[in-house]
């Protein structure tokens, strides 16, 4: 079995401390720690991959490599997110997603669209009972 973990690109902010970088050495001031720990947790016969976008490049031999593609993200994280499974889905890879953009943000975007994609919609009540009440 061949796992992708793909840890996407963080953009400017705060937490990002990219200026001090040059001076400690480091091409990133957060390693994706949760994927490494996931990567511990699987099978050791299993091969793994890890693809930092902060550091590299996704490759399409990464992805045709893979039986699976894991990917975590935090919403800042989004957009780099949503290009890596755009990119993983044009190779027709299978997507494991997980961390706080997928568990926490319940409604999509597409364009100018937003979606909720499992359960129900109520406007005007807190129970709804059918997909759209």
């Amino acid at each position: 079995m061949n796992i992708l973990l793909i840890a996407p690109y963080t953009p400017d902010s705060f937490w990002k401390f990219e200026s001090i970088l040059p001076f400690v050495d480091k091409k990133t001031s957060a390693p994706p720690l949760g994927l490494i720990t996931v990567s511990a947790m699987l099978p050791k016969s299993w091969n793994k991959r890890l693809v930092d976008l902060n550091v590299t490049q996704l490759r399409p031999k990464d992805i045709l490599w893979a039986d699976y593609v894991f990917i975590t993200a935090m919403y800042i994280q989004k957009e780099s997110a949503l290009e890596a499974i755009a990119l993983c889905k044009q190779f027709g890879a299978k997507i494991v997603g997980g961390g706080p953009m997928f568990t926490q943000a319940q409604w999509l975007t597409n364009g100018t669209s937003i979606y909720y994609s499992t359960g129900n919609v109520g406007i005007g009540t807190s129970a709804p009972g059918t997909p759209l009440h």
